[in-house]
């Protein structure tokens, strides 16, 4: 954007140049009566252009420096938004690593407490397993007691 602008500028700067040194008039000079003082200035045409076109330029930077001062603001305030949540970011980062790592412990935990259940519980044999399955569990019997 900003080699576009530059782009757009030299060759204007440039035409009001040639413009200021191709003028044309039946007097060089210009004379400015300063109306309470009596006093008069005498200014060369070409001066006269240059400074104005050099005024114009610089009164057209500044006047919209000051017009982009809210979008400045605001970019600033984003910033300011955006580290603030960037901060955050990290830190709920940082967090779940954490939590991930606790994670992983209980898990490991976990392995290790069934591995010692199975070497604690004997095997049953598959006779057992299937008397099992026929067996009537004793909180079964006893709902069926009270609903009667």
């Amino acid at each position: 954007m900003l080699f576009l602008r530059y782009l757009i500028e030299i060759p204007l700067i440039f035409v009001a140049i040639w413009s200021i040194t191709n003028v044309t008039t039946s007097k060089d000079d210009l004379i400015f009566a300063l109306w309470p003082f009596q006093a008069e200035a005498c200014v060369n045409v070409r001066l006269a252009l240059c400074f104005f076109v050099i005024f114009g330029y610089i009164w057209a930077k500044i006047n919209s420096w000051f017009n982009y001062a809210p979008v400045r603001h605001e970019l600033r305030v984003q910033r300011k938004a955006n580290k603030n949540l960037n901060k955050e970011q990290e830190k709920l980062n940082q967090t779940v690593n954490g939590l991930q790592k606790n994670i992983a412990g209980l898990q490991e935990k976990a392995k290790l407490q069934e591995e010692k259940y199975k070497a604690d519980c004997p095997k049953k044999s598959f006779i057992q397993k299937f008397f099992g399955l026929f067996k009537v569990k004793q909180s079964s019997v006893n709902t069926e007691k009270d609903k009667k």
